[in-house]
């Protein structure tokens, strides 16, 4: 394996790069594209489906002073055996005056 490594050391040095590069972004972005690491903040609103079957619940996330606010939608199940489903998140929820 380490012959390999020395013969070619210049497309060792380049996939080492490229590894390493794409493993730093997934880690650096992640937070950015997964929804479900956001943490419902103050009660918004909460609405029943006519049927019963499920609830929406939306949030509003006051994240700090750096950040927008973000809108989370959360539909609930009422049956317990299905899993909740985060629905929706609008960033850059500024009032317009």
């Amino acid at each position: 394996m380490f012959k390999k490594i020395k013969k070619n050391p210049v497309k060792t040095s380049i996939v080492l790069i490229i590894s390493v590069a794409t493993i730093g972004a997934f880690i650096i972005l992640w937070p950015f594209y997964f929804i479900g690491g956001i943490e419902p903040g103050e009660l918004i609103m909460e609405e029943a489906s006519p049927t019963g079957e499920y609830t929406v619940k939306t949030y509003l996330n006051r994240a700090h002073s750096t950040v927008d606010y973000a809108v989370l939608g959360v539909l609930e199940y009422n049956d317990k055996n299905k899993k909740d489903k985060n629905i929706l998140t609008v960033s850059n929820t500024r009032r317009l005056n």
